[in-house]
């Protein structure tokens, strides 16, 4: 990263990722022109978390990745350096870091239809007796509502607050269980966005500072 602008994160910021991605012990920061970011896997649900985070200063040209097996020092300051193989805390505390410039990471890509949705404490308790869940959309139809149904036979058309379509119609299923994980950790709230095409990728959007992501590969049912 010679002759490049350093990036510049706020610790806390990483420190707040990590909640997300369930990594206790290592940090791996993604580093690309379009954004920052850390991701965590979920092998078992094939579920993904990304998390963006926002440089407050950085190389934007700059594509690469570091790892850091050391995550109390961002607990412990303000703010993190990443400078030709180096990590310095408030400008202080120096430490070496692995820089990778050909990054091992997923790219992620947000389905085209995205719905608003405010879910009830009951279709939740539906949703987490159930082995899956299938997102369900016409426009032709003659409601034209999004509907979701259980693998136990329960169908509700939950609460749109808002919606953008562009499909005419959606299809997709994915495991209820990694669903259910998913709106357990953003237990602060019923309202989240989710994006959805046939066949491809749930995208569940949590407004949060730093933003999250979860994808969900589809299953079979």
């Amino acid at each position: 990263m010679d002759n490049t602008i350093p990036y510049i994160f706020y610790c806390k910021d990483i420190v707040n990722a990590l909640s997300y991605i369930d990594e206790k012990k290592t940090i791996k920061i993604y580093l690309t022109p379009e954004k920052c970011y850390m991701q965590g896997f979920y092998a078992k649900y094939a579920g993904l978390c990304e998390v963006i985070l926002t440089p407050l200063f950085g190389d934007r040209k700059y594509e690469g990745e570091f790892t850091l097996k050391n995550t109390e020092l961002f607990k412990k300051h303000h703010v993190c350096e990443i400078s030709e193989g180096i990590l310095l805390f408030d400008d202080e505390v120096s430490h070496p870091v692995e820089l990778n410039e050909e990054p091992t990471t997923l790219i992620t890509k947000k389905p085209v239809n995205s719905f608003l949705i405010k879910f009830t404490e009951e279709e939740l308790i539906k949703i987490k007796k159930s082995k899956s869940i299938t997102f369900s959309y016409d426009e032709n139809a003659k409601d034209d509502e999004l509907r979701i149904k259980t693998s136990e036979d329960f169908t509700f058309i939950p609460e749109i607050i808002f919606a953008e379509i562009e499909d005419e119609t959606i299809t997709s299923s994915f495991s209820a269980a990694m669903f259910t994980y998913i709106m357990k950790k953003l237990k602060k709230t019923s309202i989240v966005k989710i994006h959805l095409s046939s066949d491809y990728p749930l995208c569940i959007e949590y407004p949060n500072n730093p933003m999250v992501y979860y994808y969900l590969a589809p299953c079979e049912i």
